[in-house]
């Protein structure tokens, strides 16, 4: 069972529930008369309650839990997420950023500086969005140009020799041209531990981003929005390797050692990552008379290179050297009704070709030289389509299918010392159809009740590390849920809740090889 409470604003002296507007269901909506559980931040909720990236998120959104990792971000909603972090592994629970699908957990580490609003959509989501997902959504959405100038700046300092700023600036070019552009630096040069063999700082790190998008309205709605963004994160945060506290790693010189500290390591090199992405996209709006046509079109790259310490001790063992790649190239079209429409309709298409790999992979010991160079070919093409009718007055029916198919293809090969030793190709398609029925009823204006059956699936998946193992199956969800959505006193007080049952089929899993490694299951 989840509850939750939304954010609290003062008008007139007076303490009232703010209203919050979300596009749930790809269409603006006040988040009380959506029928699915949604839970969502506004950017001033957000600065208050001090949530500055998805990985404080969680601090807000009842059901979400975040862990970071050096170079990604593992998100589970209501208990169902992707705890690997491979480069080719999508998450179960997606994120978006203003309707741009990211792939991998990486790409979601960044900081909200210029944020609208983030919305969380919780269960399967295996209709509407581009990308299916099991867990759930995460939308975020940043600030539109506006042709009214404005001018935002704050700069911080903190302990550990950190500090901060952030640039938000917006303005008008021309009457119906307006443009915007985000700016945000942090720096933690000084470590929470340090690397007690070398002397090195650990869990730093440097974070430079930007966003920019200019907005062009020929004749109101029909709108072109283009926008760019980037982010270069280094650091050592989330590398550092230590023995279990009471454990001893017995091949070290001098003999065994065992855990040094929660912050510190003893490692034989300070282990480090540079990653870097880069997302372009382009949304068109036209109104059509009878419809509303949108088009979404976006292309990222991300990258990033990691070196640790495999073996955890000061001893000249294994060591770990990565460079890895994810691009992806997306596009999406939707025509949907307007929202006078007796029958609330949207139908649409969704286009993903993604490559994701090592080049390359290197584990370097005393003796041996063993490179991995792999990438993995993804590709889908889904239709889908919704609809919401009245039955009988306050009663709605909601009803929606998606078909996709997914194709694989995965490519590899290893060398010991320069000798290959394995080469691999290999490829797999999958067919799904998932859909979403669901009913609601308006009891008065301030408490409807919904119930809804909604399926989703995660494509199967091969892993870049092994390249050569046969892929993993798609995992599959129905989850059955019923709720309520109420204000009461005046809008001064909100309940909303629900309750739900999942029945998760192929759960896929990460399987680590004690000797190194680790493969999907």
């Amino acid at each position: 069972m989840a509850v939750a409470a939304t954010n609290i604003s003062a008008a007139h002296g007076e303490t009232r529930v703010e209203e919050i507007v979300v596009t749930a269901d790809r269409r603006e909506q006040n988040i009380q008369k959506v029928p699915i559980s949604v839970s969502a931040i506004t950017a001033a909720a957000a600065e208050a309650q001090g949530v500055v990236d998805l990985t404080s998120i969680a601090t807000a959104i009842p059901s979400l839990s975040t862990s970071r990792s050096s170079t990604s971000n593992s998100v589970f909603l209501r208990g169902v997420g992707a705890p690997a972090p491979e480069i080719a592994n999508e998450p179960s629970v997606a994120t978006y950023v203003d309707d741009i699908y990211i792939p991998f957990g990486g790409g979601t580490l960044f900081d909200f500086n210029n944020i609208e609003r983030v919305e969380v959509l919780k269960g399967p989501q295996g209709t509407l969005f581009g990308r299916n997902a099991t867990g759930g959504v995460i939308h975020v959405f940043t600030r539109n140009p506006s042709a009214t100038p404005s001018l935002d700046a704050n700069a911080g300092i903190a302990s550990y020799d950190t500090w901060s700023a952030n640039f938000y600036g917006t303005t008008g070019l021309s009457d119906n041209v307006a443009v915007n552009l985000a700016l945000h630096a942090q720096e933690r040069n000084k470590g929470w531990g340090t690397n007690v063999r070398t002397g090195g700082e650990s869990h730093i790190g440097r974070d430079y981003a930007g966003r920019a998008k200019l907005m062009w309205t020929p004749t109101d709605p029909n709108s072109v929005q283009l926008a760019a963004s980037m982010d270069r994160q280094k650091g050592t945060l989330g590398t550092a390797r230590a023995p279990v506290p009471g454990t001893l790693v017995t091949n070290a010189p001098g003999g065994p050692v065992g855990n040094v500290g929660f912050y510190n390591t003893n490692l034989t090199v300070d282990p480090n990552y540079t990653s870097n992405s880069q997302t372009y996209s382009a949304k068109i709006k036209q109104d059509l008379g009878f419809a509303n046509l949108t088009s979404i079109s976006a292309y990222s790259v991300f990258n990033y290179n990691q070196i640790y310490d495999l073996d955890v001790s000061p001893a000249n063992g294994q060591l770990v050297d990565i460079a890895a790649f994810n691009n992806m190239t997306t596009q999406e079209i939707q025509l949907q009704s307007k929202s006078d429409s007796r029958v609330r309709w949207i139908v649409g298409g969704f286009y993903l070709r993604n490559y994701a790999g090592f080049d390359p992979q290197l584990i370097l010991t005393p003796t041996s030289l063993q490179r991995i160079d792999s990438k993995i070919t993804s590709e889908s093409l889904s239709g889908f389509g919704q609809a919401t009718v009245e039955l009988f007055p306050g009663t709605n029916l909601t009803a929606g299918l998606r078909y996709t198919r997914d194709h694989r293809e995965a490519i590899g090969g290893t060398t010991v010392n320069r000798v290959t030793t394995l080469q691999s190709r290999q490829a797999k398609s999958w067919k799904k159809a998932s859909w979403r029925i669901s009913l609601d009823h308006q009891f008065t204006p301030d408490l409807m009740v919904f119930a809804g059956v909604n399926t989703g699936f995660k494509s199967g998946v091969y892993n870049p590390s092994s390249y050569s193992l046969a892929a993993v199956n798609p995992e599959a969800i129905t989850a059955y849920e019923t709720g309520v959505k109420s204000q009461w006193l005046d809008n001064r007080l909100r309940i909303n809740g629900s309750v739900f049952y999942y029945d998760y089929k192929n759960l896929q899993v990460t399987v680590v090889n004690p000797a190194g490694g680790s493969s999907f299951t």
